[in-house]
């Protein structure tokens, strides 16, 4: 029987739940970022963005996304007073007497819900399919879920309804109540109701739920499901089919034959549990999502070991999440033979304290990036062919020993990060657009302590390392040879120390950007400075220690600083005369850069990389093979004319041999040491 006051209150609460709604949010993204580990939050409003939508613009712009404001715009318009006529709608509907014109009200009201998350997901499709091509990540299209989490590069986004959507979806169940009270119904038609009700809710929490469909788990995935914790399969040589999931401790072994293969599909082997060990297995054919960061390995528990793998043909390598203690060790890891910008981490590291990283050689990927996994422990590794060779983002207490990197856009960069040992490595050809062998950005209490750094478009670039200069960087010890510039920093750096390094013929020994002298810096202590090869001065017989201070600049350097393009002039005539009029007419002369008061007199050790390379000793000798040419000219047409002229004079100088040899002669003003 009709309950028609019971269907006017369900039918007025419709209507009052749909108002209501347009105050509260419909849907929400919160995007996590390393500067803002806290997240950001974009709500999703009917009829405008609010939040932290402008912080995530800032930040969206990285990777080429349009800001959030710039989608849907009519719709928004459109919003309340399509809201507000749907509300009156609900209100009426129990005193219609015509049922299908109540039907229809409530298929409008239904379909509300809907246009919002279809018209939503339209637009995240077109954004995430239409990126500016000038952003400075270069990423392929990807597309954003309506709901659930991703990663786009290195944010991460976890999206999904909110209060708004829920008042919504609630008005609807009491306009249900309200249809199936008001009026004449057949026995069929609360049922119906119910079920259309009921498929319509299961559709609109169900078809933009995260995750991706797999197949039926593959042989191998039983055999790690029928395991006991702790056990040890071995794996025969062959091809097993993945992804594969371990979600128990326990050691897969493949003694080097074990092939694991995802076909291009997601990520190879996820590890969910603590305590397992990876040995001895060919882990290939990740997927190539940058959003669901497809890898070889992820791993998401403690104490992971993966040791003696070949990893390759994959996105990300590694990928370490809220992993602490783990251990990769001997491991050759190469990503997808793709461009640069689209490929991913060889190993990335989040939230993952006191790794150690061993004897591994990481090939053809982007970044190994570790983000705030303090402790961390990179030694002897090989990496070749990436963007940046190591990376570190809010990582302190690490320790950097014994690797090379080489043929990289950067070897290492160091960012944010305090109490890092980096010693004994070797950064050479790292040779990016903006390139160098080391970088400092923003780091306290670095020590980088006998490293060569050799052939680099810079050896070393400093900024603003320290923050403070009571936390000083030290670098003993280092060999910095035949870079374009050995160490660049910016005008206002402070606090680093350098003592016992050899700056050994690079192109410009030191650079500061944008120009002017540098202040704060200590370049000598306890009476030990650094070995300058373009030194000037001179010293006594068995002396360590030149007797003038060796200043740091010329004309041309100074201008190069200023204009960076001038250094294509380098080594040329107008080079030389610009120097020489510096130090001709005081006028002229450039302030100097530095002052080491203590110059070395010889390199303080024998490093490696010492011998030039033929193109570097070209470069080095031709200006002058150019200068000497007229003299030379000169000198032969002189020989010709005195030949001619008859045998020289008995007693004058001839091809016999030198008139005059001098051998250990040195030149000393004041008194004897």
């Amino acid at each position: 029987m009709p309950d028609r006051r019971m269907a006017a209150w369900a039918g007025r609460g419709a209507g009052i739940l749909l108002l209501l709604s347009l105050a509260f949010p419909y849907w929400q993204a919160e995007v996590f970022a390393p500067q803002y580990p806290g997240g950001l939050r974009a709500k999703m409003y009917a009829f405008r963005v609010g939040g932290d939508a402008q912080e995530i613009d800032n930040l969206n712009h990285y990777i080429g996304l349009s800001r959030l404001d710039q989608f849907g715009r009519l719709e928004r318009i459109a919003s309340v007073p399509v809201a507000v006529t749907l509300a009156f709608l609900c209100w009426i509907l129990a005193g219609l007497q015509r049922r299908k014109l109540q039907w229809l009200i409530f298929l409008a009201v239904l379909a509300y819900p809907f246009a919002f998350v279809a018209d939503m997901a339209y637009w995240m499709r077109y954004a995430s399919t239409h990126l500016d091509p000038t952003a400075p990540l270069k990423i392929k299209a990807f597309t954003i879920p309506i709901w659930g989490s991703g990663t786009i590069a290195q944010f991460r986004s976890v999206v999904g309804p909110q209060a708004g959507f829920y008042l919504v979806l609630a008005a609807l169940v009491l306009l249900a109540v309200a249809l199936a009270r008001s009026g004449q119904t057949t026995s069929e038609e609360p049922r119906q109701a119910r079920a259309l009700l009921g498929a319509a809710l299961a559709a609109l929490l169900g078809t933009s739920a995260p995750g991706r469909a797999h197949a039926e788990p593959p042989p191998l995935q039983e055999r790690i499901a029928r395991a006991a914790p702790g056990a040890v399969i071995d794996l025969a040589p062959g091809v097993y089919r993945a992804p594969i999931v371990i979600d128990k401790p326990l050691t897969l072994q493949g003694q080097g034959k074990a092939v694991i293969h995802a076909n291009g599909q997601g990520t190879v082997i996820t590890v969910r549990a603590a305590g397992v060990t990876l040995d001895g297995l060919v882990i290939q054919g990740s997927g190539e999502s940058l959003l669901y960061e497809d890898s070889g390995v992820r791993v998401e528990a403690p104490n992971a070991r993966i040791r003696n793998c070949r990893i390759e043909d994959v996105l990300f390598g590694v990928f370490l999440t809220n992993a602490p203690d783990a251990v990769l060790e001997d491991n050759v890891i190469r990503g997808k033979p793709i461009d640069l910008g689209q490929r991913g981490d060889l190993v990335r590291l989040w939230y993952s304290d006191r790794p150690v990283m061993r004897r591994n050689r990481l090939t053809a990927g982007r970044d190994t990036v570790l983000w705030f996994s303090n402790g961390s422990v990179f030694e002897d590794n090989v990496v070749e062919g990436g963007r940046y060779g190591l990376h570190f983002m809010y990582t302190h207490r690490a320790r950097v020993a014994g690797n090379r990197f080489f043929d990289n856009s950067v070897g290492a960069y160091v960012m944010y990060s305090k109490d890092v040992v980096i010693e004994k490595n070797r950064f050479e050809k790292n040779r990016g657009p903006s390139g160098s062998g080391l970088g400092l950005k923003e780091s306290d209490a670095v020590a980088v302590l006998d490293n060569v750094f050799v052939n680099n478009r810079q050896g070393v670039f400093i900024d603003q390392s320290p923050t403070v200069p009571e936390e000083s960087n030290r670098w003993q010890g280092n060999l910095i040879a035949f870079n374009d510039i050995g160490v660049a920093m910016l005008p206002g750096v402070q606090g680093n120390v350098f003592t016992r390094n050899a700056f050994n013929d690079n192109l410009q020994q030191v650079s500061v950007q944008g120009g002017g002298p540098l202040r704060g810096n200590l370049w000598a202590e306890n009476g030990r400075g650094n070995y300058w090869s373009d030194y000037v001065g001179y010293g006594l017989k068995g002396a360590l220690v030149g007797r003038v201070p060796h200043s740091a600049g010329n004309a041309f350097e100074n201008l190069a600083d200023h204009v960076p393009f001038a250094r294509f002039f380098a080594f040329t005539p107008a080079a030389q005369a610009l120097d020489i009029a510096g130090r001709a007419f005081p006028i002229f002369k450039p302030k100097p850069k530095l002052v080491d008061p203590a110059p070395l007199l010889a390199p303080p050790f024998q490093g490696q990389g010492t011998e030039k390379s033929s193109f570097q000793a070209a470069a080095m000798r031709l200006p002058l093979a150019i200068l000497a040419l007229p003299v030379l000219l000169a000198t032969a047409l002189e020989r010709k004319r005195r030949v001619r002229g008859g045998a020289p004079p008995a007693g004058a100088p001839g091809d016999a041999g030198p008139v005059l040899e001098v051998a250990d002669l040195r030149k000393s003003f004041g008194p004897q040491e």
